[in-house]
């Protein structure tokens, strides 16, 4: 019984990252979508199909915070 418990504990603890992982992805896919109309630049090539992994999150956040850099420098040029 304890096993099942614990089974169940952690599906749940999995399906809470499985929906904010994937909360993540649609906010940075729209940021990104957004900074790269802005820019003229193509979009953040990811899988939004499958549950990204927390590697392929924070390569989605850096590369974000790249375009929001580049917006900021590119604007202050002007």
């Amino acid at each position: 019984m304890q096993l099942e418990k614990d089974l169940r504990t952690q599906v749940e603890l999995m399906r809470k990252q499985k929906k904010e992982r994937k909360q993540e992805l649609k906010l940075l896919q729209e940021q990104d979508q957004e900074l790269c109309e802005i820019l003229c630049m193509p979009h953040y090539e990811i899988d939004i199909t499958s549950v990204p992994s927390l590697e392929e999150l924070n390569q989605f956040r850096q590369h974000v915070a790249t375009l929001r850099e580049t917006k900021v420098c590119s604007h202050s040029y002007f």
